[in-house]
């Protein structure tokens, strides 16, 4: 079909080549090569110099593959520091490997082709370093709309949480009482006034953090649990059953796959809602 031949395989290592070569001879179809770019990230990939300039002339004379452009991801350029300029160096890096990858592929396919290509380059965390199209004419960026809390960082500080779980509160304890350890929950309060009570919810141990009502925390003595997770406040913690907890996720896509459908919520209701993506088979 058209939507089939505008698909593009990612290879990143010439055994992994191999196999989409002896791929597309099985099926009798041409397919779209795109070649991962390792510009700092070290995950895999390939390389500018001999290594990628092999790849791209096994592409060019194999009349089986098409080459289709370049992905290079760098997500871990925001959590490098900012002092003695490592960051920008980290970055400036990054721009010079995809442009000497890119030479590389005109020097085989020719500079027109070359401007005609996918080159994929960012995600959520660095998207905004991207401000024309000289190195990327694509990006991939999902999870800065929704915001979980790995991407609470200084380049999307603009952007706002847009993501919660809501749970309801099952049980709504005035003390905080541990198994077998009650005689020390005197002495923790007075320590941690944060830890004066407690509430179990519906659910639990998810990729997050509770954000509404604010102060709750989780118990570490207690530990995790998906099933009634215990969450402690401080002795101004006002919530019964039947009332809500609100947490923000770590991730997305992570955690969206432990749900229904998204709740939209606007103007203090909930307004459609919207379908999650199912994980890859």
């Amino acid at each position: 079909s058209d939507a089939a031949g505008r698909v593009q395989w990612l290879i990143d290592t010439p055994k992994r080549l191999e196999q989409y070569q002896d791929l597309a001879k099985d099926v009798g179809r041409t397919l779209n090569i795109n070649l991962e770019l390792d510009v700092g990230l070290h995950r895999g990939g390939f390389e500018p110099g001999s290594g990628l300039g092999s790849v791209l002339h096994e592409i060019e004379l194999d009349a089986s593959l098409e080459f289709a452009g370049f992905m290079g991801y760098e997500p871990h350029i925001p959590s490098l520091p900012t002092s003695l300029g490592w960051r920008d160096k980290a970055l400036a890096g990054a721009w010079r490997s995809y442009r000497a990858a890119l030479d590389q592929a005109a020097e085989v396919f020719g500079k027109e082709a070359i401007e005609q290509i996918t080159r994929n380059a960012a995600g959520s965390p660095t998207y905004r370093y991207y401000e024309d199209t000289s190195i990327a004419n694509e990006v991939s960026a999902g999870s800065c709309l929704m915001k979980p809390t790995h991407f609470d960082t200084e380049l999307l500080e603009p952007h706002t949480p847009a993501s919660f779980i809501a749970t309801p509160v099952i049980k709504s304890v005035a003390k905080t009482r541990m198994p077998g350890l009650e005689f020390a929950d005197k002495t923790k309060r007075v320590w941690d006034p944060n830890y004066s009570k407690t509430i179990f919810i519906y659910g639990g141990h998810w990729l997050a953090d509770p954000v509404d009502p604010p102060g709750l925390e989780y118990n570490s003595t207690f530990g995790r649990s998906s099933n009634q997770e215990m969450l402690n406040g401080g002795p101004e913690l006002q919530i019964a059953p039947d009332e809500f907890v609100f947490l923000r996720p770590h991730q997305s896509e992570a955690v969206f796959l432990q749900f229904g459908d998204i709740a939209v919520y606007e103007d203090g209701e909930i307004v459609d809602s919207w379908p999650v993506f199912e994980a890859s088979a």
